[in-house]
């Protein structure tokens, strides 16, 4: 999943992010991982090095 993950990074609009969205969900879906769909709604929106951070933050928190 973390290759997936750096892919999602490493994208540079919202445009290029959204095809891999899909596989994201699915993996949440089978691991119990629930989505918050107004933040993602808003995340999408501004996305940018910003909300990148702190996506990178959040989940690198995780893995600890």
């Amino acid at each position: 999943f973390e290759g997936r993950f750096r892919r999602i990074l490493s994208c540079r609009d919202v445009f290029e992010l959204c095809p891999h969205l899909h596989g994201v969900f699915r993996v949440a879906k089978t691991k119990g991982i629930p989505i918050n769909f107004h933040m993602l709604f808003e995340d999408l929106w501004f996305w940018g090095e910003e909300v990148k951070i702190r996506w990178a933050a959040e989940y690198w928190k995780g893995e600890t």
